[in-house]
């Protein structure tokens, strides 16, 4: 069976996030994964070569088609992982995938924030001013949105490389 998580390691949907001393929950993500997983269960000898395959176009979107994932300094894109395994009992593949920033889950449902200008930073040292290049297009819910753009990509690349 393949497993996508919402982002985060670790975290359910609806599980409490805490960060920056504010905690709030990861909404509307579930939806989305459970109606994947729904069709991925169908498809008989899922290979971890699709289920990979799948996961990367899913990330790789999220960074081209707008609602994209916001850049500032460039942690948050950079935490996006895949991790393929397979389940001990049935030797069935699954893959998890996200972005592990601590912060990622917080960005992800920040909903109504500006995420398209750019930021003036200071550092590291005096008198350092940086600005950061603005992100037309980055917003909230970004993996959210590139799952369910892509859920009928998802499948047709599975079934593809499935072993039948």
């Amino acid at each position: 069976m393949a497993k996508i998580p919402s982002s985060g390691i670790g975290k359910r949907s609806g599980d409490p996030w805490t960060y920056k001393g504010g905690k709030f929950r990861i909404q509307g993500i579930e939806n989305v994964t459970q109606n994947i997983n729904a069709q991925l269960k169908l498809i008989q000898g899922k290979s971890l070569e699709g289920l990979l395959s799948a996961a990367i176009m899913v990330l790789e979107d999220a960074e081209k088609t707008p609602p994209t994932v916001p850049k500032d300094l460039g942690q948050l894109r950079a935490s996006k992982f895949t991790l393929p395994f397979k389940v001990p009992v049935t030797n069935d593949p699954y893959v998890e995938l996200g972005y592990g920033a601590r912060h990622a889950a917080a960005v992800h449902e920040m909903v109504g924030a500006d995420f398209s200008g750019g930021k003036v930073r200071y550092g590291p040292g005096p008198g350092r001013k940086r600005i950061t290049a603005p992100t037309p297009g980055a917003g909230a819910k970004f993996f959210q949105a590139s799952l369910a753009r892509n859920a009928s990509k998802i499948i047709h690349i599975v079934a593809a490389k499935s072993k039948i």
